[in-house]
């Protein structure tokens, strides 16, 4: 078992798994990714594009935007290639809807998607 990879080898990993669409969820999405979707305020999952691998990872091209109901809070962002889950990123400190509007942005210079060191 390799106690780490070259970040060459990363990025052709990387290269191989598509995200085009995410998810926003109120607690773990679980390894089906259909736990716990949020579903208030007319959400619906939104189309996204990542960066070409680099460094390890991949981020988010720009910002994607969410409807939802004000105040409400998720937790975790479902990763997925058109209707297959391919993982999740759990929000640092939750997420709120905007108070007045109802959106949410997942800032593209904060979301990225990658594979670190292996322990």
């Amino acid at each position: 078992m390799a106690d780490y990879y070259a970040t060459t080898a990363k990025n052709l990993m990387l290269a191989a798994l598509t995200v085009n669409k995410l998810s926003l969820h109120t607690g773990n999405p679980g390894t089906a990714g259909t736990a716990n979707e949020y579903s208030g305020g007319g959400y619906a999952r939104r189309d996204a594009t990542f960066s070409a691998a680099a460094d390890g990872k991949r981020q988010l091209s720009a910002n994607v935007m969410f409807s939802g109901t004000p105040d409400e809070t998720v937790s975790w962002l479902g990763l997925w290639s058109n209707t297959t889950f391919r993982g999740a990123i759990e929000l640092p400190a939750g997420a709120e809807f905007h108070e007045s509007t109802g959106m949410l942005a997942v800032l593209a210079e904060d979301t990225f998607y990658g594979i670190g060191d292996c322990v």
